[in-house]
């Protein structure tokens, strides 16, 4: 889903994590941060629960099968 805020996306991430089904279930968050501009690194804020990888867009299609595959341990 597509943010209107900048943290916004944190907010669903707590609200996830908060469920019992969401407690441990792999989550990516994807970013369109621009890591060359002033940004040189896009991680979630410590107090902000558990994400299982940032990732920068674009993002190839068989890059993120293969990080959801992992992240399923298959």
């Amino acid at each position: 889903m597509m943010m209107e805020t900048w943290g916004e996306g944190f907010e669903v991430l707590k609200k996830i994590r908060a469920t019992d089904t969401g407690k441990n279930t792999p989550l990516f968050m994807l970013s369109a941060v621009d890591l060359q501009g002033p940004y040189q690194s896009f991680e979630p804020p410590p107090e902000f629960p558990k994400v299982d990888r940032v990732l920068q867009k674009p993002v190839k299609a068989d890059d993120l099968l293969g990080y959801i595959a992992n992240a399923l341990g298959k």
